[in-house]
């Protein structure tokens, strides 16, 4: 397990990169843009992603393993396919939490 200081700049790279892509609609921004925003430094992100695209792709893996937990709860896969089961799993979670 990481960290306090080390989660805390996960997310602050995590969330800006949320903002940026809501903001601009896909993830055309460079690594400068989104530590400026972050408030940390290029060897910071560095240190933890490859590159946007790594980062996307953490981001993606983590948003499908939430949605995964939350179906599981909600019992999903035991009535696969149930439309009203996974509609009412999403209303459970906001995707900010991803």
């Amino acid at each position: 397990m990481a960290d306090k200081r080390t989660e805390r700049t996960l997310a602050l790279i995590r969330s800006s990169f949320v903002e940026l892509l809501i903001e601009q609609n896909e993830a055309k921004f460079t690594v400068q843009e989104l530590t400026a925003r972050a408030g940390i430094n290029r060897k910071t992100f560095y240190l933890h992603f490859q590159s946007i695209e790594d980062l996307y792709y953490d981001l993606e893996l983590r948003a499908e393993e939430k949605l995964q937990k939350i179906l599981l709860k909600n019992k999903f896969f035991e009535n696969p396919f149930s439309l009203k089961i996974f509609l009412n799993s999403l209303q459970i979670r906001s995707l900010t939490e991803c």
